[in-house]
């Protein structure tokens, strides 16, 4: 079996501001779906990496459970990303030394998803 991707599926409250935070890391809108009460989903793309961001209705106390996916980038330029996510008004947390090769910084996004950027030290 081929596949042409694979991409996750992050269900979110307000897709249009989820889409902003990915706007800020360098993603664009690709597929995008409207439904009469507002944007259903958007398919955010950064070169061949995907990621859809999907409204879903769910109630209250769903939206206070531990989030159990983290998503992970690699960026070119850790600093310089940190640098442009912090004067965008994200708080970030300081940049750290792993221990196993890579420095790394965090942040909480949209619906509390976790964010963590890595670069490995050569």
């Amino acid at each position: 079996m081929k596949y042409k991707r694979i991409f996750p599926e992050l269900f979110v409250t307000n897709v249009d501001a989820a889409a902003r935070v990915f706007e800020d890391l360098g993603f664009v809108r690709g597929v995008t779906h409207v439904e009469s009460d507002g944007l259903d989903f958007v398919i955010m793309e950064c070169g061949p990496i995907e990621v859809n961001l999907h409204w879903m209705l769910r109630k209250p106390e769903q939206l206070q459970l531990e989030k159990t996916i983290r998503l992970y980038f690699e960026p070119e330029n850790l600093v310089g990303l940190h640098r442009s996510l912090q004067s965008k008004g994200y708080d970030v947390s300081a940049i750290e030394d792993t221990g196993y090769g890579a420095d790394v910084f965090h942040m909480t996004g949209p619906d509390g998803y976790e964010f963590w950027f890595q670069q490995f030290v050569l």
